[in-house]
């Protein structure tokens, strides 16, 4: 029963919060890869919670379900969203490393690119889940309501008759989810060293930036000029016009240097934060999907000898569709406050109604 209930509420928060995270994507004006890539995932993740809110009905007939086709429905939709999901955490992580070095020379994935990848792993994914569906039914098993009183239960489980196929298929999974793992760690961890070089040429750069050295020069050059010249100060008053001009000239040189060297600041520190956005989604990706594997290579027992515990370690892959809205909502100012304007208007229209 804990179980079922810790389903249903992570599948409501995740299938709310995916919905308004796919909203404000899908209005957002800014036209780039990494809004793009938000969307898809925003919808695939809401679309997780409402089918995997369904393996409740599993769960809750444990001992009569006998529903062969909604049984390998459910099983099947919940791979492949599943699968689905994970590739485009992983195709964030390209896009945030070839935007961290992308250069005039180097590649970036496009907004095209990103749209054909992301169809590329939409049939990817449905292809990955036919094993499941194909090892997936209706298994008897024996129930023991007292002593000497036995019966005959139902439950929608791996089929016994295709042990080597799932096993195989499970043995595929987890390499697949290694290779993607591996691939992604170390692409976050050149991002690091990145971020890293960039802040310490950063701090060297405010020692001594450019303005400053210019700056520098132009008085160093001036007091030169007026310990070689000591009646210069005579032919200043002359002059008044030229040097007032000249300085104005000057001023709008180093004030456009200065917005530019701002936009640049402003638009590194948005670069960073969109990665530790992604980055924060990739651990969560990877760490919810770790124990289900675990359990699945190494556990011998089906499912519904699971103990409490186990079940639950089991069932923590449902966290990483719930969990992708509040790390936006952390790293993303915009998106709170849009949430904050849809609680606000829900609130209004309720006191309406009361």
């Amino acid at each position: 029963m804990l179980v079922i209930i810790f389903i249903i509420t992570v599948c409501f928060i995740g299938c709310v919060s995916n919905a308004a995270s796919f909203r404000f994507y899908w209005q957002s004006k800014v036209s780039s890869t990494s809004n793009f890539l938000m969307t898809p995932i925003s919808l695939i993740d809401c679309i997780t919670c409402v089918c995997f809110s369904l393996n409740t009905v599993i769960l809750i007939k444990s001992a009569t379900f006998t529903n062969m086709t909604f049984c390998q429905f459910i099983v099947y939709s919940r791979v492949t969203l599943a699968t689905c999901s994970f590739c485009i955490v992983l195709l964030i992580g390209i896009d945030r490393f070839l935007t961290m070095y992308a250069s005039s020379s180097s590649p970036k994935l496009s907004m095209k690119e990103a749209k054909i990848f992301t169809v590329g792993f939409i049939v990817f994914s449905f292809g990955f889940a036919v094993p499941d569906l194909y090892v997936t039914g209706i298994v008897e098993y024996k129930v023991e309501i007292a002593t000497n009183v036995i019966l005959k239960g139902h439950y929608c489980t791996d089929l016994d008759d295709y042990k080597n196929v799932r096993q195989n298929h499970s043995i595929v999974k987890a390499a697949t989810i290694l290779i993607i793992s591996a691939a992604l760690v170390v692409m976050y961890a050149l991002i690091a060293r990145k971020i890293g070089t960039s802040v310490q040429g950063k701090d060297r750069t405010n020692v001594a930036s450019p303005i400053r050295k210019e700056c520098q020069t132009e008085v160093t050059d001036s007091e030169t000029v007026n310990q070689q010249n000591p009646f210069i100060d005579n032919t200043v008053e002359t002059y008044t016009t030229d040097t007032s001009n000249s300085q104005k000239d000057t001023y709008d040189c180093s004030n456009r240097r200065n917005i530019t060297r701002v936009y640049k600041l402003n638009r590194q520190t948005l670069v960073q934060r969109i990665t530790v956005q992604a980055f924060l989604m990739t651990l969560v990706s990877i760490g919810s999907v770790i124990p289900l594997s675990v359990i699945k290579l190494a556990s011998p027992l089906k499912k519904y000898e699971y103990p409490l515990w186990m079940s639950f370690l089991y069932h923590t892959y449902l966290l990483r569709s719930c969990a992708n809205p509040f790390i936006i909502g952390f790293c993303n100012r915009k998106f709170r406050q849009y949430c904050k304007e849809i609680l606000c208007h829900f609130c209004f229209k309720l006191r309406l109604h009361n």
